[in-house]
């Protein structure tokens, strides 16, 4: 990735029935390594009464 280029994601997505807060915890941990290694910051934002969350990545 050029350091110099400013890039943006932004994702929806809805947690499967399986898929509970345990699950969350985990992923959000294994995403802050992986993205602190490849110089990535940004937010999730996790909806409970709709199962929604939202990832914003910079």
């Amino acid at each position: 990735m050029n350091p110099g280029k400013l890039v943006r994601l932004i994702q929806a997505s809805r947690m499967s029935r399986d898929c509970g807060l345990d699950d969350l915890g985990k992923i959000m941990t294994i995403s802050r390594r992986n993205n602190k290694n490849l110089g990535v910051t940004g937010s999730l934002c996790y909806l409970r009464l709709r199962g929604l969350i939202y990832e914003c990545k910079i």
